[in-house]
């Protein structure tokens, strides 16, 4: 079995402490600042890439 076998719908409520970090970056992202700010999320296929981005947009969707 390969991981394309696996259902590949990103988690509609994250798991583990996604939504701790989720919460710390999304007020990272909202910081001011003076200069250039670049955030990579990196991970194997299937590690909760799309969970976290979603989560993290829906915080940045709350605080507006």
């Amino acid at each position: 079995m390969t991981g394309r076998d696996i259902d590949d719908e990103p988690a509609a409520r994250p798991f583990f402490d996604f939504d701790e970090l989720a919460n710390v970056l999304a007020a990272t992202i909202q910081r001011e600042r003076e200069a250039a700010f670049v955030l990579g999320l990196h991970g194997p296929w299937g590690a909760g890439k799309t969970t976290m981005l979603r989560a993290i947009r829906g915080r940045l969707a709350q605080a507006s």
